[in-house]
Formats: C-alpha cells, sequence, structure tokens
C-alpha cells in the first residue's frame, strides 16, 4: 500500500504545477495571435479547454474566430470567412461578427442573407447604436425605404443622431430632394457605421448639385499643391473620400488644384487618373491626345481590360486625326502599335507603307513591313482558297516584291531590289507592276528603247505605279516626243494623279464620250455628225446616226435598221486593229442602249458585240465588258458572279471595283455593281473611293449620292488621299459637263416650256435638297437671264475672248466653266 505521506506530497506538486503550465499555454496563445496565426491560437485554446476545463481563456474561442474571420475577408477569402464569423457567433461574439459576416455577404453580392443577418441581430437586441447604422444602410441597399422611415419613427432610441440624420439624407436624397438631403448630413458629427466618412457624404450630394467648389472644400482637398513635400498627402486616405477626389479632378469644372492632383499620382491610383484623363479626351473626340495616355498605360491593363478592347480603335482614329492635323510624327507610331496585330488589315498595312515612303524611313521598316505582308496574304490565301485562286495570290505576291524592290533600289540597296523583281518574275511574268519594274531595271542599264517598250506596255495593262509613269514622261520627254507625252499623262495621269493630266483631261476628253454625257440623242447627233476628231468610235457612231429612222419619241428614243447598221459595222470591225475594236464595239452598245426603242433584235444584237468584244485579246476586254454588262444591268446575279471572278484577278480588288463603277458612272446610272460595293464597304467603311463608287450608284439629285459623296469627300480630304481627291474632282467636272450640257439644250430647246422649272431641276441634279432656298432665290434670276440670253446668240458670232464668266450654273455653284466653241458647233 503506497506511503499516504508521499501521495499527498505528490498531489499537491501537481496542483502547483497546474496554474504555471497554464500561464504558459496562454503566453503561447497570445504569441500566435500577435503573429495572426489565428487557426493555430483557436486549436492551442482547444488544447488548453481539454486540460483545463475550469481556465477561462482571454481572448476566446470565438473572439479569436472573429479575428480569423476578419483576417480573411481582408485577404478575399470571403467564403471562408463566412464560415468563421458564423463560428464566432455561435460561440457567442456578438455585433462585431454580425458586421463582419454582413459585409463578407456583401462582397459575395449575397445583400437579402446579409440583410436577413443584420435583422435577426437587431430584432435580437444585439446590435448597439454603434453597429445599428449597418441595418439601415442594409435596408436602403434593398430599397426598403418605408421600413426604414418607420424605424426612425419607431425606434428612434436604438440609434444615434449621426445615423438618424446620415438616415433621413439618403432618404432625401432617393426622393431627389438633394438640398434637404445637404442639410440632413451636415448635421453629422460623427460616423453612421463603422468606418464611415460624413466628408464623403456631403461631396458626393454637392458633386450631385454641381457645387464643385463646395465638394473640393467639403474632400479638404490643398488649395495649392505648389508646396506640398508628399504625394501621399494630395489625396485623402479614405477610400471614399478618394475615389470622390479622383470624380472632383475629372469633372469640366475642376479647378487647376484638382486637375494638378489627378496629375500627380502613384502606383494604382496613377493608373486611375491616366484613365479618367482619357475618358475625358474621348468625351471630346480628341482621340489624339487620348492615344498618347494609353500608350503609357501598362498592356494588357488589369485593371481596366476595356482598354485593350478599346485600344487598336482609338488608335487607328487617333492616326486619322494625326494626318488631319500634319503631326507626321505621331502617325507611324499608333500605326505601328497596331498594324501587326491581329486582325490582319490591309488598309492599315498601305496607310503604314505610305508614311514609309513619304518620311523616307531606312529599309528595315520596309522590309518588316513587307515581310509581315507577304506572310498574311499567303495565310488568307490558305484560310479562303475560295478566294484566293493561284493567279489572284501570285499576282499580290508579285505586287508586294515589286514595293519592296522600289523600296530596295531607291535606297541603294539595288542588288536586293533586284533579287525582289526576280521573285515577283517568277511569281507573276504578266503582271503590269512587274513589266513596269522590269522597265525601270532596263532603264537602270541603259536599254532606253526596251525601258520605254516595257514602261508603256506596263501602264496600257493597269500599272499603278507613279514611278513608271513618271520614268516613261522622262524619256518620252527626253526624246523629244512631245505627242506622245501629251498621249501618255492623257490615258494614264488622271488615275496617278498628275495635275498637268488634270488639266488636259479638262481640255481634252474624247469627243465620242462627250457625246454621250447628256445621254440625249440630238446632242449624240451633233456630235458624230461634225465631230472634231476621227477614230473608230466616231466612225461607230455615224453608222448608227445614219441607221436612224424617223424623229425621236417624247422620251428621246429613236428606232433604227439593224439588219444594215449590223453589216457596216461588221465592215469596220474587220478593218480595225484590237484597240480600236474595243473602242467601236463600246459605241456601238451604248447607242443601242441610250438611244433606241425597244424593239425585236436589239437585245440579240447587243448581246452579239458582247461576245465580240470577248474574243478580243486585249488587257481592257474584261473591264469594258462587265462595264457594258453593268450599264444594261440585267442578270445582276449573273454580272456579279462575273465581276467576283474579275476581281480574283487583281491585287487590289476594291480599286479595281471602283475604276469599274467609276467608268459605268459616265454613261449611265446603274444600281448593278451597288451590291458589291456594299460588301466591300462592310469590309473597310473608311475607304473615300468606295463611298464616291457607291454614291455614283445613285441619281445625282437624291440624298443619298449628296449624303455620301460628301461623307467620303470628307474622308479623303482628312486622310490626305491623293488618288480620292483625284477620283473626287473628276466626279465634279462630269457632273459640271452634265449640267452644262443640260443647260445649253433648254436654253436651245425653244418652244414654250417652263424655265423656272428646267432650272431648279438642273439645280436638284446638283445639289439634291441641300440647297438653301435663300442661296437658290438669290441665284435663280441670273440663271433666267443667262438662258434668256443665249437662247438670242448667234453661235457664228461667238467671240472666245467675249466668254461671260457667269454663263453655266456650276460657274455660279461650283466654279464650273462655260462649254467651249466646239462644244456648240452643229446644235440647233
Amino acid at each position: 500500500m503506497p506511503n499516504r505521506k508521499a501521495l499527498r506530497k505528490q498531489q499537491q506538486a501537481a496542483s502547483a504545477e497546474r496554474p504555471a503550465n497554464l500561464d504558459r499555454l496562454q503566453e503561447q496563445v497570445q504569441k500566435l495571435i500577435q503573429k495572426k496565426n489565428f487557426r493555430q491560437a483557436i486549436e492551442k485554446i482547444k488544447q488548453i479547454g481539454k486540460m483545463h476545463p475550469e481556465a477561462v481563456i482571454r481572448p476566446s474561442e470565438a473572439e479569436v474566430w472573429a479575428l480569423q474571420g476578419q483576417q480573411e475577408y481582408h485577404l478575399g477569402q470571403h467564403r471562408q470567412a463566412q464560415a468563421s464569423l458564423r463560428q464566432a457567433i455561435e460561440l457567442g461574439t456578438t455585433e462585431e461578427s454580425y458586421y463582419w459576416l454582413a459585409k463578407s455577404l456583401l462582397v459575395s453580392e449575397d445583400s437579402a442573407t446579409a440583410l436577413a443577418t443584420m435583422r435577426d441581430a437587431f430584432d435580437s437586441q444585439i446590435l448597439t447604436p454603434d453597429y445599428a447604422g449597418c441595418y439601415l444602410k442594409l435596408l436602403l441597399l434593398q430599397a426598403d425605404t418605408a421600413q426604414v422611415a418607420d424605424l426612425l419613427k419607431t425606434q428612434t432610441t436604438r440609434f444615434s443622431a449621426a445615423q438618424i440624420h446620415w438616415a433621413k439624407g439618403i432618404l432625401s436624397l432617393k426622393a431627389g430632394k438633394l438640398p434637404e438631403a445637404l442639410e440632413h448630413l451636415k448635421k453629422m458629427e460623427s460616423n453612421a457605421t463603422p468606418g464611415d466618412s460624413p466628408a464623403a457624404w456631403i461631396a458626393y450630394v454637392q458633386q450631385q448639385l454641381g457645387n464643385w467648389s463646395q465638394a473640393e472644400d467639403s474632400l479638404n482637398l490643398p488649395k495649392s499643391i505648389e508646396r506640398v513635400r508628399s504625394l501621399s498627402s494630395l489625396l485623402p486616405t479614405h477610400p471614399a473620400l478618394s475615389r470622390l477626389s479622383l470624380v472632383q479632378a475629372a469633372a469640366p469644372q475642376a479647378s487647376p488644384t484638382a486637375i494638378k492632383v489627378l496629375d500627380r499620382q502613384e502606383g494604382k491610383l496613377r493608373i486611375i487618373s491616366a484613365v479618367i484623363r482619357f475618358l475625358q479626351l474621348i468625351d471630346k473626340s480628341n482621340h489624339h491626345d487620348a492615344a498618347h495616355i494609353l500608350q503609357k498605360l501598362p498592356r494588357p491593363c488589369l485593371e481596366f481590360p476595356e482598354l485593350d478592347e478599346l485600344y487598336r480603335s482609338v488608335m487607328i482614329l487617333a492616326a486619322d486625326e494625326a494626318m488631319e492635323d500634319l503631326e507626321v510624327e505621331c502617325i507611324v507610331p499608333f500605326l505601328e502599335a497596331v498594324v501587326y496585330e491581329p486582325p490582319f488589315d490591309v488598309q492599315l498595312v498601305l496607310k503604314l507603307r505610305c508614311m514609309y515612303e513619304g518620311e523616307e524611313y531606312p529599309l528595315q521598316h520596309f522590309k518588316r513591313l513587307y515581310s509581315y505582308f507577304l506572310a498574311e496574304v499567303q495565310k488568307l490565301a490558305q484560310d479562303q482558297p475560295h478566294n484566293w485562286p493561284v493567279a489572284r495570290l501570285n499576282s499580290a505576291l508579285a505586287q508586294i516584291h515589286c514595293w519592296l524592290a522600289d523600296v530596295c533600289m531607291s535606297r541603294g540597296s539595288t542588288q536586293h531590289g533586284y533579287n525582289a523583281l526576280q521573285t515577283a518574275i517568277d511569281l507573276c511574268p504578266e503582271s503590269p507592276e512587274v513589266i513596269g519594274r522590269q522597265g525601270l531595271k532596263a532603264y537602270l542599264q541603259g536599254d532606253t528603247t526596251k525601258a520605254i517598250a516595257l514602261l508603256t506596255k506596263s501602264l496600257e495593262n493597269g500599272c499603278k505605279s507613279k514611278e513608271v509613269y513618271d520614268r516613261l514622261l522622262m524619256e518620252l520627254d527626253k526624246q523629244g516626243d512631245r505627242d506622245a507625252v501629251k498621249d501618255i499623262q492623257r490615258r494614264f495621269g488622271l488615275a496617278l494623279g498628275d495635275e498637268a493630266a488634270e488639266e488636259l483631261d479638262q481640255e481634252e476628253t474624247p469627243e465620242w464620250i462627250e457625246a454621250f454625257i447628256p445621254q440625249k440623242y440630238q446632242i449624240f447627233e451633233s456630235y458624230i455628225e461634225d465631230p472634231d476628231e476621227e477614230n473608230a468610235a466616231i466612225a461607230a457612231g455615224r453608222i448608227f446616226v445614219a441607221a436612224v429612222e424617223g424623229e425621236p419619241s417624247a422620251a428621246g428614243k429613236v428606232g433604227f435598221r439593224q439588219e444594215w447598221a449590223a453589216k457596216k459595222w461588221q465592215e469596220l470591225l474587220q478593218k480595225l486593229a484590237d484597240s480600236e475594236k474595243i473602242l467601236a464595239i463600246q459605241t456601238i452598245f451604248l447607242a443601242i442602249q441610250l438611244f433606241t426603242k425597244r424593239q425585236k433584235g436589239v437585245a440579240a444584237l447587243q448581246s452579239d458585240y458582247l461576245q465580240q468584244l470577248l474574243a478580243i485579246d486585249h488587257p481592257e476586254t474584261l473591264s469594258t465588258h462587265l462595264m457594258l454588262w453593268a450599264v444594261k444591268g440585267d442578270r445582276l446575279p449573273a454580272l456579279q458572279t462575273a465581276c467576283r471572278n474579275y476581281l480574283r484577278l487583281s491585287p487590289l480588288p476594291e480599286l479595281a471595283l471602283t475604276q469599274l463603277q467609276f467608268r459605268v458612272r459616265r454613261f449611265a446610272t446603274s444600281e448593278s455593281l451597288r451590291s458589291l460595293i456594299d460588301e466591300f464597304l462592310r469590309q473597310d467603311a473608311q475607304n473615300p473611293q468606295l463611298l464616291l463608287a457607291k454614291a455614283t450608284t445613285y441619281e445625282s439629285e437624291s440624298n443619298d449620292y449628296h449624303e455620301l459623296k460628301t461623307q467620303g469627300f470628307d474622308l479623303a480630304r482628312r486622310l490626305q488621299d491623293t488618288s480620292a481627291l483625284q477620283a473626287y474632282r473628276a466626279e465634279e467636272r462630269f457632273q459640271s459637263k452634265q449640267v452644262s450640257a443640260m443647260l445649253f439644250t433648254g436654253a436651245r430647246s425653244g418652244g414654250n416650256f417652263d424655265q423656272v422649272s428646267f432650272v431648279k431641276q438642273i439645280v436638284r441634279k446638283m445639289f439634291g435638297d441641300n440647297l438653301p432656298p435663300e442661296k437658290l432665290a438669290e441665284i435663280m434670276p441670273k440663271l433666267l437671264q443667262m438662258m434668256e440670253d443665249d437662247m438670242y446668240e448667234d453661235d457664228d458670232d461667238f467671240d472666245e475672248d467675249d466668254e461671260d464668266e457667269d454663263f453655266s450654273l456650276p460657274q455660279l455653284l461650283l466654279g464650273g466653266k462655260r462649254p467651249s466653241p466646239k462644244n456648240k458647233k452643229g446644235r440647233r
């Protein structure tokens, strides 16, 4: 039996050790809490509870669970936080845990559960006035204004004075009573909830009222920041006040101090302030400066991923604005920022190429761009083989290699240029662009005769190189062949932006084309019977006039002897070279189409000449065939299929389409190509030539015509697109000639006709319904007097030196010129 005395001593020793062990364990808990190792602290508390059930531990397990929940909340672990805080509530903590649980539920977008949690705490009398304001805020978040108003009446003692003033202010704010809301909020002498800021609410309402100066005072922004040493002192530390300060700085009425606050941020606030500045500029349509800000922001912008979606569009718009403002140094960086990013955009590549050429960028810039261009075209052909037959692909690749050859040789890298040219020859030896570069190479090697032949052939086949055109003119001029120079300018200069050719074109539009411009048989007859030039087109027209029977109908249509005319035309065609046959067949087809009555055999005769045209082996055959088909306008699905096949063969199909439509425009207003033009516009809505081409598918007196033409011209002017501007000038000249012809026809028509209605019809043709009534009233007397004078003018006595500058409507409104004497010859 053990010694009782020894046993008693052992029990006494164990009892003495127990408090010392408990203190040590409590100390371990405190250290874990200080290190914020709350999970381990909870486990240690549970261990103490088992060892010392009678011990009172501080802090309690419930309190540590509350600390754990708050830590998880701040770490963004909201589900874990909710579980920890519920555990704390279950173990006995009260209002603070309810507060953090509600915040965590709100962040998780579960406001209904958050409200139910706080309602339980409020109804259970757990919430003291310090936290009762949270219940009011949750009710207002759920738009339960009636319950808030009822609580303010029936349980006033449960809330602090600040909470009551705050709630009344928010109720007034929701009712749209901003001044009343401001008065209530100004009475807050403390926070409505933990971490709240009365100044934030007051500043918010003042901003809503437009009281920006008072809002700045409420935000306590520094009156001057020139001497502020710390950037951190520029903005309040409270999150709500900080955000309101950014709103203050972003406002249109912001003071210089607020703007400086915006401009001096660091870290995340710096990104926010930059985004605000970016949005301000976008709102003012200042894409140029907005793009500069966007370039300084990180990519991708994690804080504002929407900026990455806007990046491409803003850079393209900024490049256009910089081009319009002639800020050349910005255009290339803007384009380079997006041109190499998907999706591939050929228009961006071509714009950047033009900028490189205009500013004489180093060769490596071109090499990178053209390498990318080649790779993307080949990839496109692989992805869309039905749109890229081998012929079209090789032609496009050859064009790019020709451009590379141009830049290499212009920068002294001759051998690299020859290598690029050889690649182009291997790809597409019959390409007019390739033939043109072979002509340039022949010139460099001293073979002038070969150079002229190749350069001429390339232009005749459709080459669009200004360098090829200029070199050919220089060589012809050296040989003293002025007639050849003039011929080349007239035939090719307009499409290549030659101003001298523009003047030549105004003077020397082929007379057979001018004969068709008014689309009146009587005027066509006068041109054909007494022309100033002789060619195959005139000869074919004479046969048509000789075959006409009877007088024109009221609609201006005539009958003609088909069999006799067909026999004479066949005899004529047998004598002509291929290029002359094309001119003759155009005249035959157009005369039948525009001037003849509906009669049996006419459609078959036209079809026969279209087939004869296709049998001619000449570069202009296919485009002329499509042009005539579009003028006729029937069998549209078949026509569009043929056009698509034609466009696939072109390296720049949108340009080929516009040139085709402009040829149609000379002879008719036709809708035949409009749907194809629309397809290309969907891919490139900012193409000024496509916009003009679509405009010409409408009658020139229609609003559609004027709106599209104005939109396209403004765009061409902004982009300084030389070829597009040239197209618009050509359209103005064409329209001026049409109107002058109409005016002359009206003046010569005689009889009793309504001159006022006739002149108004001309004005509508020129301007649609866009001419203000006061302007029309101003010019009408002058136009009527002009017609009256011309009716009695003797053509034979006309002296060119006495030409009246006010003769025509274009002169009065657009600066057009009076028809020359030869254009009046034979018209009675």
